[in-house]
């Protein structure tokens, strides 16, 4: 099969523009492809740049917290500081006033125990009280006139009966003696050989007293 100059020529000229086209293709591949990677980096740049500034901010925001919380320890601590001061002074005037109150109050005891015997003395109520403590222990309370040889009469006839004070508490006023403390029955038997009973020494105790 014999060909042309033509048929040569317009061969030539598709091969050309078909060579022509594919570079041009090939150009614009390349070109896509290079545009690709330049996104993908902007795109890892502009990621990292995100993170950084997430991180910074958190670390703005931790540091914002924590000087916030030191500044508040320190008023807490000045606040403790403040508050033990105040309990110190405190305590200092209770223990003051509490001596104060310990005086008084003994101070009051006092006068009304003597308000007391005086009462009792006034109204002609010489007597005494007995309690129970023990088989041969009772704790007693006696009211008798305060005169010279009163108290030694009375412990004289204690004696013969077989009471014995212990412990002993004496308060004079103007014309009365308060005897209080425990009373140990060594004895304590009458006439019948029988234990005696508290009646029994409350009467052996107030025939003494009412001894002229």
């Amino acid at each position: 099969m014999e060909y042309g100059v033509e048929d040569w020529l317009c061969g030539d000229i598709e091969e050309s523009e078909n060579g022509r086209m594919g570079r041009k293709r090939e150009y614009n591949d390349e070109i896509r492809e290079y545009k690709s990677k330049n996104l993908e980096t902007e795109r890892r740049r502009r990621e990292k740049l995100s993170t950084r500034l997430l991180m910074l901010r958190s670390l703005m925001n931790k540091a914002t917290i924590i000087d916030d919380a030191t500044t508040y320890i320190k008023e807490l601590q000045s606040k403790v500081e403040s508050l033990t001061q105040e309990l110190h002074q405190m305590e200092a005037t209770y223990s003051d006033e509490k001596t104060v109150k310990n005086v008084d109050e003994v101070e009051v005891a006092e006068d009304i125990n003597k308000w007391e015997i005086q009462a009792y003395y006034s109204l002609n109520l010489r007597g005494v009280r007995l309690a129970q403590i023990d088989t041969n222990k009772l704790w007693v309370k006696i009211i008798i006139e305060n005169k010279r040889g009163s108290f030694k009469k009375l412990m004289e006839g204690m004696n013969i009966l077989g009471f014995e004070l212990l412990d002993t508490n004496l308060i004079k006023t103007k014309g009365a003696l308060f005897i209080e403390g425990c009373m140990q029955v060594t004895l304590g038997k009458g006439a019948d050989g029988e234990r005696l009973s508290v009646h029994q020494i409350k009467k052996y105790l107030q025939d003494i007293i009412s001894e002229k």
